[in-house]
C-alpha cells in the first residue's frame, strides 16, 4: 500500500509539473497579461 501511495504522489507531482510547463508555454507564446 505504501508503494501505491508513493506512485500516486509521484503521478500527482508529475501532472502538476506538466500543467505548469504547459501554462508557462502558453504564457510565453500568448502574453495576455
Amino acid at each position: 500500500m505504501k508503494r501505491f501511495h508513493r506512485d500516486a504522489y509521484s503521478v500527482m507531482i508529475g501532472t502538476l509539473l506538466l500543467f505548469g510547463i504547459i501554462w508557462l508555454m502558453l504564457a510565453t507564446l500568448n502574453p495576455v497579461r
